[in-house]
């Protein structure tokens, strides 16, 4: 039975005047059998004699309005029903002419009778369905709390009214309360198997995203309306969301023959939607447009035609579609448009411009979304950093979504990983100067792309220019062994001054000139080009100004080999002794001169021991062995003296040499070759087969090993980076860890805690503004007159209670200020040791995110102040300023020992705040656990991307052969 049908059996309660005629009594009373049987054309008879007879009855037009609106002739009955109004105003025939209106969708006039029918109807049999029909009106105008409100004084009235329910439940969903609803519809679902309830359960399970579920709500609707287009598209928008395609296209194809104007287009709209899931991009543009031709503001047709335009390579087009839906303002689609414009900047590779799209869109998504990630992924590749790239798109492959999109993902992943790891070009072998070379140059690029490695630049030029280089032989030994004699017989004349004091006081460099000179570089920076003679003069005169002389010589040995004479070890300038020292770490070749009268000493033999790679180039010289004598007896004692140093220091050293230095000296000044008996010949045909003629091979394997012992340098810099990040990474899921369980279901029990402790000290506040009134109005005197309020005493009390009242709510505000800001500092904190353990440019960039979510915080306790806190206040002003008054009137008509009731009274004019305060201050906390997690994501995400980074772009892994090639090439 409809409601109409259930209140038109209570016509007789509305016939309430008894001094009418007999005959117009007995009119409307066969008027009324005759509604009653619904025969309302036999009924108007009736009531137009009345009429005629007596005109300007109430009840006779309220008859007749009645009459009307049975038959659908709703001007006709608003017009009689407001005729009947006019002649005594009747709680009955408000709810009457607003039933009408309602039916013509005239909200607003309808609101204005029932509000007027609820304020005179009293406790009268119409209460429940006044309510009920102001909820339903309310929930027209889109007013769901004030529909709630009302539909929940009808269920009081009539719990069990499962139409009244089902409404609720409607107007629950519009605010979103989704689990009330359901909860609603579930009690009412034995009683409410109506088209509309099924109807509302669609749409709740709908909303909750319960697919399954919605589409058979929508179809138990069609089971009774075949032809409900509304049905029709959900069931069809539904089976879309289960990936019943067929099924989704069969529906919509039957509610283009059903439905019309706005649902034709949504339709259209659902079409397009079809046709793209199934990648048909011609054709499910076709019917975005044909959407767009009915209704250009369709804005989920202008997102969909925007897609198909960009994926069909229109992108202008596509841009201006996204634009659009942009400068409309509607925040629900504002991702969606970002991403669409973001995506189109990406195909015009514009990826600055598409990265702040994206990255606004990604601000908007409550979760992160794949699409979005997977076009940051696109953005990051086509601006050439792939770490970044690789970071974006491991999440949206982990955020998941149809498998067309995975396998997308996935091949820009791997694009990715293979751009972010190094692209060395490497030979089979490092067994020449060239490959060599090439491999320094190619290690040289990348760390001069990446700073992390600029510490690296210096010793990888270094090697470059060793390479480049001619051989360096360096002669080393105690002062006085005869080192410059050394030099001087290589060159076959005296170059190099000598003497039994430590003449040589410089490093001096024996290199190629084109004629002989010396070149004397200074400390200060100057250099000057001398002849031999001037240069032994400066090294006298200007002995402490000189850091180097670079003897110049047309020798052709000289072009692939340069010869160090270095300070004597023993030297009594640490100067030299450092230069010695310098010379003999980074000599390729070394000539280790010893005065045969003084073979290898303690010291001597401890620093030849410690010379790395001294097997590979170290060469022991007993000097002046002519101070040995001549003959049998010089060889006697050669024998033994190298012999000494074999057996001491030969596992040190690749040949051991007696020799006359100056013997080969004075015979090539001669222009003799040396004889034997100097021993220089044997000596320097196995320096010039071992070092000269093979100093290009000598400095490859050299190089070779230098650089492989970079290369585990480089790689051990690599993993540490590696392990600091992933470190610093737990540090920060720990973290984030803390943020999850402080979030947990904090924010709906601190809500629900902070709500109950405010409404207590509201409570409070009415008591001591309750006792002001009462002050006020104790009598005065002997007489026991009952006192009133004057106009001053209750403007005083109102405004007592709103400052009290504020008072409450700034301290309870203060209160969850406080607890934040703790939660803050706390964060803060813990963040503290991850950026003390970055780097400068790291730590700026993380601290700009920190430095965001204190942003985000700063705006949010402006809306805890403005919109939670002031909101209730605001309310409870305007309860004080409309009712306030009113209540001190009732107060003061109250019995006076009935404290009571007056506290009862004050506290009808202050909201609860258990009920829409605390589900704000729960919503306001869950956005500040939000705005956390999301700082501590990123946070996660930057040390991933660093991780990650270090993990592919240092890595040397291909590099470390070099090493062991140059070792195998040497054996």
């Amino acid at each position: 039975m409809s409601l109409f049908d259930k209140l038109s059996e209570r016509v007789g309660d509305f016939l309430g005047e008894v001094l009418l005629p007999e005959d117009i009594r007995s009119s409307h009373e066969r008027a009324s059998q005759a509604i009653k049987r619904q025969d309302y054309g036999a009924a108007l008879n009736i009531l137009d004699a009345a009429d005629r007879m007596r005109p300007g009855v109430e009840r006779t037009r309220h008859m007749m309005g009645l009459c009307y609106f049975y038959r659908g002739e709703f001007d006709r009955s608003v017009a009689l029903f407001r005729e009947a109004i006019a002649l005594r105003e009747e709680a009955s025939s408000h709810f009457y002419v607003a039933l009408a209106l309602e039916k013509q969708r005239r909200f607003h006039d309808a609101q204005v009778h029932l509000q007027r029918a609820i304020a005179i109807s009293g406790q009268s049999a119409l209460e429940f369905d006044l309510h009920f029909g102001l909820g339903r009106i309310f929930l027209a105008q889109r007013r769901a709390d004030k529909a709630i409100k009302e539909l929940r004084k009808a269920l009081r009235i009539w719990p069990d009214q499962s139409e009244a329910a089902v409404t609720l439940a409607e107007a629950l969903l519009e605010r979103e309360q989704f689990v009330e609803a359901r909860e609603i519809m579930a009690t009412a679902a034995d009683k409410a198997s109506s088209k509309h309830a099924l109807l509302v359960t669609a749409r709740i399970e709908e909303a909750c995203a319960n697919a399954g579920a919605a589409r058979a709500a929508y179809e138990g609707v069609l089971s009774l309306d075949g032809q409900d287009a509304s049905a029709l598209i959900g069931a069809a928008r539904n089976c879309l969301a289960t990936s019943d395609h067929a099924r989704a296209n069969e529906y919509l194809l039957r509610a283009l023959e059903a439905s019309s104007g706005g649902e034709r287009v949504d339709v259209f709209v659902l079409l397009g939607r079809v046709n793209e899931t199934v990648a048909n991009y011609p054709k499910a543009l076709s019917f975005y447009q044909t959407a767009l031709a009915a209704d250009q503001g369709h804005l989920e047709a202008v997102l969909g035609a925007g897609r198909m335009s960009l994926l069909l390579g229109e992108v202008h087009e596509a841009a201006g579609h996204f634009a659009a839906v942009l400068s409309s303002g509607d925040g629900r689609h504002t991702r969606e448009a970002l991403l669409g414009l973001g995506r189109c900047r990406l195909a015009q590779e514009d990826f600055a411009g598409a990265r702040h799209l994206l990255e606004e869109a990604d601000q908007h998504a409550q979760l992160r979304d794949a699409d979005v990630l997977h076009a940051l992924g696109q953005v990051a590749l086509g601006s050439g950093d792939a770490a970044e790239a690789v970071v974006a798109l491991r999440e949206a492959l982990h955020v998941g979504g149809n498998s067309d999109r995975s396998q997308a993902i996935r091949a820009d992943l791997h694009e990715a990983l293979v751009r972010l790891r190094p692209r060395w070009k490497l030979p089979e072998n490092f067994d020449n100067p060239v490959d060599v070379m090439a491999a320094l140059v190619q290690l040289r690029e990348h760390a001069s792309q990446n700073p992390r490695l600029g510490r690296f630049l210096t010793p990888i030029h270094a090697l470059i220019a060793r390479m480049d280089a001619p051989l360096a032989i360096a002669i080393v030994g105690e002062f006085n062994a005869g080192k410059s004699t050394l030099v001087n017989a290589i060159l076959g004349e005296e170059v190099v001054p000598m003497g039994v004091l430590p003449t040589t006081a410089h490093p001096c460099i024996m290199q190629y000139g084109p004629r002989k000179a010396t070149r004397v570089a200074y400390h200060d920076g100057r250099s000057v080009e001398v002849g031999f003679e001037e240069a032994t003069r400066l090294m006298k005169a200007e002995a402490d100004q000189i850091e180097r002389l670079d003897y110049l010589y047309p020798h052709p040995e000289l072009r692939s080999v340069h010869f160090w004479d270095t300070p004597g070890f023993n030297a009594l300038d640490e100067r030299h002794e450092e230069a010695a020292l310098w010379a003999l770490e980074h000599g390729e070749a070394i000539l280790w001169v010893l005065d045969a009268n003084q073979v290898l000493s303690h010291t001597e033999f401890e620093r030849i021991e410690a010379l790395p790679a001294g097997n590979e180039r170290l060469i022991v010289l007993i000097n002046k062995i002519d101070r040995l004598g001549s003959g049998n007896k010089r060889a006697e004692q050669l024998e033994q003296l190298v012999e000494y140093v074999e057996d001491n220091a030969g596992d040190h050293l690749i040949g051991c040499f007696a020799i006359s230095a100056l013997e080969a000296l004075n015979a090539r000044k001669r222009g003799e070759q040396p004889d034997e008996a100097s021993g220089f010949e044997a000596f320097w045909k196995f320096l010039d087969a071992r070092f000269i003629q093979r100093s290009g091979r000598i400095k490859t394997l050299e190089v070779g090993r230098q650089l492989g012992l970079l290369v585990e340098e480089l790689d051990g810099f690599g993993g540490e980076m590696v392990a600091r990040f992933s470190r610093l990474g737990e540090s920060a899921s720990d973290i984030r860890r803390w943020i999850t369980e402080e979030a947990g279901e904090r924010p709906v029990a601190r809500a629900q805690k902070e709500a109950s402790e405010l409404s207590d000290r509201i409570d409070f506040v009415i008591t001591g503004v309750e006792r002001e009134v009462a002050e006020a109005l104790k009598p005065r005197g002997t007489w026991s007159t009952k006192m009133v309020l004057g106009e001053e005493d209750r403007a005083f009390v109102l405004e007592l209670l709103k400052e009290r009242l504020q008072g409450v709510l700034d301290r309870s505000r203060r209160t969850v200020q406080n607890e934040i800001s703790v939660l803050e500092s706390e964060l803060a904190e813990r963040v503290g040791p991850i950026l003390s353990d970055l780097s400068l440019q790291n730590q700026r960039a993380m601290n700009r995110r920190l430095e965001g979510f204190y942003d985000e915080t700063r705006l949010l306790k402006v809306l805890l102040t403005e919109r939670v806190y002031g909101q209730l206040a605001a309310q409870a002003r305007g309860q004080i300023d409309a009712g306030g008054v009113a209540t001190l009137r009732e107060i003061e008509e109250s019995p006076e020992g009935d404290r009571a009731r007056r506290k009862a009274l004050l506290r009808e004019l202050v909201p609860e705040p258990r009920l829409l305060f605390r589900q704000a201050l729960s919503g306001w906390m869950e956005e500040f656990f939000l705005a956390a997690t999301r700082f501590c994501d990123r946070l996660q995400r930057d040390l991933a991307l660093l991780e990650l980074e270090a993990t592919y772009r240092y890595d040397f892994s291909e590099l470390r052969r070099l090493g062991s090639d140059s070792e195998r090439a040497d054996s």
